[in-house]
Order: structure tokens, then C-alpha cells, then sequence
């Protein structure tokens, strides 16, 4: 399965009758209003590794279209429809663009994605006519009933035949042609016409879009902790990369603040966060009384108490924060939900009773692992005043606390249950919601983590050694709560890395978000990668080595169906990619032109293996290729220098600006043309002189200094 064709009618005003081949095995075009596709031999399969497909580039400066293209490629069904679907009057609405994009699936069998409005005088709808033997206009809810829309159709000699949509199953396709097309694109600044609210990071299936109308698309928007940790350690052992990454150190940081908003500022409440503070496990004695036994440098205790420091921080960190999350869990949520609740609740709402059974078997029950995530409305009713709520708070920590069953950790898990089924009684998400068994799974991966990582107010993992699965095990847990609807971890907790350039920080972000697709992808999918520009932050080093560390990589990953298409402004790629598979986009006065680059010239121009000089070059790439402003200078002292009247030149700035210049051909010239434009024009100006002398005296001088004499 692959992408192999694309063909634009008309597309925001700027993109009209352009079409783009993807694939190096058929040769797809419009004759004649019908549509032609033809197999061809193709060698890719022997120069790219077996699991890619084929590597598509856009070239072009900036505001060429590439992105456009992209756009055209990758959005999402809602995205399409809110670009190219208009409202027109209260009832109607009509399609502004017209494009489609084809695959071939298997054999004889094709899919296609349609946006037009399917009007008799549309190209694309005369196109179908002449090229769908079972095609009825007339009968528009079959097949063409939603807009825009993907049918797979059989390649029956010169017409085809529409099979079925994509969104239904058959017994020649096992499943959803829509669940086997998998377009994912990562750009580093999205255009407007994506809504990146449709993101995804590193959760398997779940983020692609949930509409089957056609391929299924997604917006990959942060790369995945997990990838950038192997890919980190990986890069670095990588010397070819020269890739300055064995210092770099990953940050898990606490973002716990349950300090008072100023316009929520009371001396009550703030009574009620010391005494939390206080009660629970916040900048203990413990850890006061660690030190001091550590000042005291006792001889026999000295190299105990030593190696215990690390795993002392560890516990102290862990406790802290996860008791900081149960102030913050009643100070911001409890608290505040409170306050904006609309429906004030008046009564008093319920104490807790330790004499009350049920009471009593709540509390216990919420030390079992089923029961993470509890609703006591039933038993202590709904949010009633935040007095009251406190109060049963202090009661549930004296009831937790005095329990011997449980450790310091487990009697806070419980509390912080406790408040979270209090949460629930209000917000009533059930099993939709993932606050607090994010929360509670994230922290107990933190648990397994070695103690030497732990610092008194963070967590920092260093890169250079080999990679640590338990650290793997944390990142991979808060990847897959990152953007769940209902999760605060990601806000909780923050991720970070340090000790890299900006250039290693994207690279890393781009390679992390690549080999995530790649390792994640099913043996019958195909994965279409779109990159907007991936070498826009590289070193030119790096961008040339790009291709090849893509192509090493894929090698290691068998059975995967791979094919990229990428857009770039840079030449640095494109010795990599046979120029037949470049197309060089051009803005000519607000219209969008596509041409392959083997076609742009009379002669075949080849970029695979050519030299990237030669290809910087081409006034495609480059109006010329040195600086504007040095560009003018050279000109503006060419003119000076063609001016006969020296007397007005300043001579040593003139000779300053050609000594200066790099380009050896062009100092060369430059100082041939001062040479006679300007040594010889002040040697005629000195002859003249001469010849008007008239002094005999001043006369015999100048042949005395002509001679060789003294001046």
C-alpha cells in the first residue's frame, strides 16, 4: 500500500491544475479527462531499506506552497471540511476546493479521497464519469453521499470501478481500508489551518482522528519522553552525529502549588494549609534530625549514614510531593469547587463518623487497588461547605496515620483517595476520568527508581550511561497520561532536559517523533510521515547526514510500510533523492507551480549524488550565491571603478573592498579593473601634468625622479 498521486484543481485561490507523483512504481496523470495510472519498473526497493517506501521532497523557498501541500496531505477530516466547506445562507453550504488524493492498496485496487462539490461541470466530476464505469451521478448518496469522502476502486483496463467506502469491511479486505492508512504529520510551527488541539503523543492507537471517511490523520505535536530518552542515549553513540549529548540530564520536577489565590486570601484558610503542612509529611524533623546525626560525623556511623543519604532524599521527596498534592487537592480542588459552584449547597453537609460502619468500610476500602478511584457522594453526600470539609479531612488523616497495617506512603495514597472521591462527588466523570490513577501510577513507577537519581527538590537522570528500564517504565507512564482529557499529570509533573543546543533539542524532538511512528506502526499499515521542513534548525552537516541516519534506522525495523514526504528549502537533502521524486515549487504572482526536478530544465537534471554546490547553485535555490548586502557592495564598486573621474573615488577604501572579498575569480577581476580603471587613469592624469608644466626647473625634477635619482 501506497500514496502515489495527487491531483489539485483548485485549492484556496492559489494552488490550481498542479498535480505530484509520490510513487517510483506507477505513473499516474490526466489525459484526455480521464484518469491514466500505469505501472513502471522501479529500482527503490534496492536503494532505500525494504520497510520504506519511497521519500518524496518539496522544494522551495519560502511561501512557495509547501506547506500547503502538506496541509492538503495531512489534515484531518474536520480540519478538510472547516477549510474547503463554506456555509452559504442558512440552509446551504458549498465546497470552495477540489482535489483528490490516490492510493494503490493491493493488485488491481486503489483508494481515493475526494473533496469537490460534485457538480456536473466540475473537472474532477466529468473525470469520474469518464473513469468510473459504475458511476451515477444521478444517484449522489452512493457513492459520493458525504464530502470529503474515501472509496476504494478496481482498476478494470482503462476505467475503474467503485468497490466500496472506506469505512466498510469486505472479505477481500480483512479491515477498514480507513484503519490502514495512517498519515502523520510533525511540523515545527503548524499553519492556521490546523487545529492542534487534535495532537498526539506516544498513546498507540488512540489519538488518531475518530472519523473513517478517510485515512486516518493525526498532528504529532510532542515527541514522546520514553523515545527521546533511548534516542538520546542511542544519538550519543552515534560519533559520526558528533552529537554533544553525554552531559545532558533529564528533569522531573514537582509543579504542586496550593498557595492561596490573592483574591481568595483568608487567615482561615491559611491556618488550615500550616496545620496540613504541619500534619502531613512537608519539610519534616525527620530530615532534621538526619542531617544533624550527619554533622555529628559519628566514626562508626559516618559511612552508614553516607550511603543511606541518597535513599534518605528519595523517601523525603516522594513523601513531600505526594503530600503537597493532597494539600493541593483540597485547597484547588475542593476548595474551588466550592467556591464556583453556581448550585450553593446550604446544608452542612456530613460528618464522619467512626462509629458508623459504613463509614468506617468506605475508608478501609480505599486502601484496595479497585478502589483508586471512588465516588462517596453516596455516603458522605455532595461538597457541602469547605469548613465541614476540612474538618473530615483532619479526621481521615488521624484515622490513616494511626493505622500500623499501613507505611507513610500507602496512609497518604489513602488520603489522597479520599479527596479525590470527594472530587468525584461533584465532577461525576466515572471511569472517563484518570486524575488520580495517573497520579498514583506515575509516583509508584517513582518508587522503583534508583536512589541515586533523587535531589532534595527534584529528579535528575543522567544520559550518558546505558539506558535504565525503570527510567523507561516512569517516562513511558507519564507519556500515556500526557494528553488525557481528564489527567492533570502532565501539569503536575514536568519533563524537561538540559545541557543541549537548540540545534540537539530539535533534532532530538524530530528523531523521538519519527521512531515513535515507526516503532508503533502494524505490518499491513501504511505510514505516510509528512515533514514540514525537518532541517530548519540542523547544521548543514546534519542535514546532509539526515537521509542516511532516516534510512539506517528504518533498516532495524522489519515489516513496516513506511513513506515519507518532506518539504525543505535547503539543498543539503536533496543529493540524497532522485530528482525525479524532487518537486520544485514556485510562488509567480500569488499562484502556486509544481514541476519535477528532472523536468525543470531541457536537459535530465540528476540531483542523486550531485554536488551540493552545483545544486545551491541553480537559481531556483539561489538568486546567486553570495550575500544580498556584499552582493550590492560589489556592484556599487563596479560602477566606481567604470567611472573615468577618479578624482572623486576614495582609492584605499576601493582596495580594502576587493582585498576582502572570498571569491577568487571575482578579487581577481575586481583588481584587473582598478588596475586599469585606476592606476592607469592616475597615470594619464600625471602625464597631462607634465605636459602643461612650462617651469624648466620643475621640468629637470622629473626626469631627475624618472631617472632613478633622489627625490
Amino acid at each position: 500500500m501506497e500514496l502515489i498521486y495527487l491531483y489539485v484543481e483548485k485549492f484556496n485561490g492559489i494552488l490550481k491544475k498542479q498535480e505530484i507523483n509520490f510513487s517510483p512504481n506507477f505513473d499516474v496523470k490526466i489525459e484526455n479527462k480521464r484518469l491514466i495510472v500505469n505501472k513502471k519498473p522501479s529500482y527503490m526497493d534496492k536503494l532505500y531499506p525494504k520497510s520504506m517506501k519511497n521519500i518524496t521532497m518539496l522544494l522551495g523557498k519560502n511561501g512557495s506552497g509547501k506547506t500547503t501541500l502538506l496541509d492538503i496531505l495531512g489534515m484531518n477530516w474536520d480540519d478538510r471540511c472547516r477549510e474547503s466547506i463554506k456555509r452559504k445562507g442558512r440552509t446551504r453550504s458549498e465546497v470552495i476546493d477540489s482535489y483528490f488524493i490516490l492510493y494503490h492498496i493491493q493488485s488491481n485496487y486503489f483508494g481515493i479521497e475526494i473533496m469537490d462539490d460534485m457538480e456536473p461541470g466540475d473537472k474532477i466530476t466529468k473525470l469520474f464519469k469518464n473513469s468510473l464505469t459504475n458511476f451515477n451521478f444521478y444517484k449522489m448518496r452512493d457513492p459520493f453521499y458525504k464530502i470529503p469522502m474515501g472509496l476504494v476502486i478496481k482498476k478494470n483496463n482503462n476505467n475503474f470501478d467503485v468497490i466500496k467506502h472506506f469505512f466498510n469491511k469486505s472479505q477481500l479486505f480483512e479491515d477498514e481500508i480507513s484503519d490502514q492508512i495512517k498519515v502523520n504529520y510533525i511540523s515545527n510551527k503548524y499553519s492556521g489551518r490546523i487545529d492542534i488541539r487534535s495532537m498526539y503523543i506516544g498513546k498507540g492507537e488512540e489519538n488518531y482522528e475518530d472519523d473513517d471517511y478517510l485515512g486516518k490523520r493525526r498532528y504529532y505535536v510532542y515527541p514522546s519522553t520514553e523515545r527521546e530518552y533511548r534516542y538520546l542515549n542511542n544519538i550519543n553513540n552515534t560519533s559520526e552525529l558528533h552529537f554533544c549529548g553525554n552531559s545532558a540530564i533529564i528533569h522531573i520536577s514537582p509543579n504542586i502549588d496550593y498557595g492561596l489565590d490573592i483574591e481568595n486570601r483568608n487567615k482561615e484558610m491559611e491556618k488550615w494549609i500550616a496545620n496540613l503542612e504541619n500534619i502531613l509529611y512537608i519539610d519534616k524533623s525527620e530530615r532534621i534530625n538526619f542531617l544533624h546525626l550527619v554533622k555529628k560525623k559519628q566514626p562508626n556511623k559516618k559511612i552508614e549514614l553516607e550511603n543511606n543519604k541518597k535513599i534518605f532524599h528519595k523517601r523525603i521527596f516522594i513523601l513531600d510531593v505526594l503530600s503537597s498534592y493532597i494539600i493541593y487537592q483540597f485547597i484547588k480542588g475542593i476548595c474551588d469547587m466550592i467556591d464556583n459552584d453556581r448550585e450553593k449547597n446550604n446544608n452542612n453537609g456530613i460528618n464522619i463518623n467512626f462509629s458508623n460502619n459504613k463509614h468506617i468500610e468506605f475508608l478501609n476500602n480505599l486502601k484496595k487497588k479497585e478502589y483508586v478511584q471512588s465516588n462517596s457522594n453516596f455516603i458522605f453526600g455532595k461538597l457541602s461547605n469547605k469548613r465541614n470539609e476540612y474538618e473530615n479531612l483532619i479526621n481521615v488523616i488521624n484515622y490513616y496515620k494511626t493505622d500500623k497495617t499501613l507505611e507513610d506512603y500507602d496512609k497518604l495514597i489513602c488520603i489522597s483517595r479520599y479527596l479525590y472521591s470527594r472530587m468525584e462527588s461533584k465532577i461525576g466523570l466515572g471511569t472517563n476520568s484518570k486524575y488520580q490513577e495517573s497520579i498514583e501510577e506515575f509516583l509508584n513507577s517513582l518508587n522503583f527508581l534508583d536512589e541515586a537519581y533523587f535531589n532534595k527538590n527534584e529528579i535528575l537522570i543522567d544520559c550518558k550511561s546505558k539506558i535504565d528500564e525503570v527510567v523507561v517504565k516512569v517516562l513511558r507512564v507519564y507519556d500515556f497520561y500526557f494528553k488525557s482529557e481528564y489527567s492533570d499529570l502532565n501539569t503536575r509533573f514536568n519533563i524537561s532536559i538540559s545541557n543541549l543546543s537548540e540545534g540537539e533539542k530539535n533534532f532530538l524532538d524530530l528523531i523521538s517523533k519519527l521512531f515513535d511512528i515507526v516503532i508503533q506502526a502494524k505490518e499491513n499499515q501504511l505510514i505516510l510521515i509528512l515533514l514540514d521542513e525537518p532541517d530548519q534548525s540542523l547544521h548543514p552537516e546534519w542535514s546532509r547526514r539526515f537521509i542516511k541516519l532516516l534510512c539506517d534506522e528504518i533498516k532495524k525495523y522489519e515489516n513496516r510500510n513506511i513513506q515519507i514526504v518532506l518539504s525543505t528549502h535547503s539543498p543539503f537533502m536533496a543529493t540524497d533523492i532522485m530528482s525525479d521524486h524532487i518537486y520544485c515549487l514556485e510562488n509567480v504572482k500569488n499562484e502556486i507551480n509544481i514541476c519535477s526536478m528532472n523536468n525543470k530544465k531541457d536537459e535530465i537534471y540528476n540531483t542523486f549524488g550531485a554536488n551540493i554546490y552545483e545544486i545551491l547553485k541553480d537559481s531556483f535555490i539561489l538568486e546567486r550565491t553570495i550575500g544580498e548586502f556584499a552582493y550590492n557592495k560589489i556592484l556599487d564598486l563596479i560602477k566606481e571603478l567604470n567611472n573615468k573621474k577618479a578624482g572623486n573615488s576614495n582609492m584605499d577604501y576601493e582596495k580594502f573592498l576587493i582585498n576582502s572579498i572570498g571569491e577568487l575569480p571575482l578579487r581577481k577581476k575586481l583588481q584587473y579593473m582598478y588596475i586599469e580603471n585606476r592606476e592607469n587613469q592616475l597615470k594619464n592624469n600625471l602625464l597631462d601634468l607634465i605636459k602643461r608644466e612650462t617651469s624648466e626647473e620643475k621640468l629637470n625634477r622629473i626626469r631627475e625622479i624618472l631617472n632613478g635619482d633622489k627625490l
